[in-house]
């Protein structure tokens, strides 16, 4: 089976060990087409971005690193928690709007 994409990355800006560069050259030597940032939502404890601005930096710094990406189409998103029974997120509607994907996790600890 052949992978087209990786779509649940996490970097240094939550639980991840690896710069943002770092994940697009792994994803370049797997001979992927695309990466997806995905960091955890700010309410995971301990382990979550600091705010909802991080991802509009994380978007600045993917721009800046775009011309040495070797074609490697990077996502810029994240993995939101389940607050509530409602379904409520911890990462804001505004944010949300400038992702290129979401995804959702129902983790302990939010």
């Amino acid at each position: 089976m052949q992978f087209y994409g990786d779509y649940h990355c996490h970097s240094v800006h939550s639980d991840g060990h690896s710069e943002l560069e770092e994940i697009v050259q792994a994803a370049a030597a797997r001979g992927l087409a695309e990466v997806a940032i995905t960091d955890h939502g700010p309410g995971v404890l301990g382990i979550g971005v600091k705010n909802d601005g991080v991802y509009v930096d994380i978007r600045r710094q993917i721009e800046y690193l775009r011309p040495e990406m070797d074609g490697i189409t990077v996502l810029v998103g994240a993995e939101a928690n389940i607050t509530s029974l409602e379904g409520d997120l911890d990462v804001a509607d505004e944010v949300i709007d400038q992702l290129d994907i979401l995804i959702v996790g129902l983790h302990p600890y939010t």
